[in-house]
């Protein structure tokens, strides 16, 4: 096991539960209201139990899958990708360089762009079900920033895959590794 592995795996797997709790929360705020159950959840959030917190915690995070499987087969398909798979290229010699780049880029890429769909969604949900006011402003706003932060991720991870691939590829013609 390569030193310090442990440490970034736990890394890695807080953020990939941020980027799917987070998000799944204003999923649970968007249709919270139309289960009785989950409203008096939600509108007195102080007087939660632990099991309802952990309930609570296990729905966002759910509903944060679902919003990051919608990303996958919208966004992601949508976006430009390497030329090539960059899996061929991972060594156990540069893996910790590649799971840095996911760390540093493509982890917020998911988060930003998992928090955009889920925000737009409340804000569709609001809309529909006549909810209006300055949430909905902010909605619109925080939509477009963070979708737009999502874009920019992408392209700063596309950009370190594109020359992870350039450096290995190099690496394997003179026969290093």
């Amino acid at each position: 096991m390569r030193k310090g592995a442990g440490r970034l795996m736990v890394s890695i797997t807080l953020g990939n539960a941020l980027s799917l709790v987070l998000p799944g929360i204003l999923v649970i705020l968007a249709f919270g209201h139309f289960d009785v159950t989950v409203e008096s959840l939600l509108k007195s959030p102080a007087n939660l139990t632990a099991v309802e917190s952990g309930v609570l915690v296990a729905m966002a995070g759910l509903a944060g899958g679902v919003i990051d499987a919608l990303r996958r087969v919208t966004l992601d398909q949508l976006l430009p990708r390497t030329s090539e798979s960059i899996y061929g290229y991972l060594t156990v010699e540069n893996l910790p360089l590649f799971e840095a780049g996911v760390e540093n880029s493509y982890k917020y890429y998911t988060f930003y762009a998992n928090l955009a769909f889920a925000a737009l969604i409340l804000l569709l949900v609001r809309l529909t079900t006549g909810a209006r006011g300055p949430v909905d402003a902010a909605l619109v706003i925080t939509t477009l920033v963070v979708g737009y932060a999502a874009k920019v991720q992408h392209g700063w991870f596309l950009a370190f895959a594109n020359g992870f691939i350039e450096v290995e590829k190099r690496h394997q013609e003179k026969g290093g590794p």
